[in-house]
């Protein structure tokens, strides 16, 4: 899981998959529902990103967050 913040999503996409992710979750910063990823057409990381990748509410990442696996 990954707050969202000021970067490009597909910086975000490209870092976490370099670290071995399969997946990244991306939480949204404000409160409502979760907004349509998008990249630039011209974006170069967008070939590069292989993993799928899905935005959630700000609500629902809290709600997540909350959750502890014992």
């Amino acid at each position: 899981m990954f707050d969202r913040g000021e970067l490009d999503f597909t910086i975000i996409a490209a870092v976490v998959q370099s670290m071995a992710a399969l997946a990244l979750l991306v939480i949204n910063n404000v409160h409502g529902p979760a907004c349509k990823m998008s990249a630039d057409l011209d974006d170069p990381l967008t070939l590069d990103i292989k993993m799928p990748c899905y935005m959630i509410s700000k609500a629902d990442g809290m709600n997540l967050r909350k959750v502890h696996i014992t």
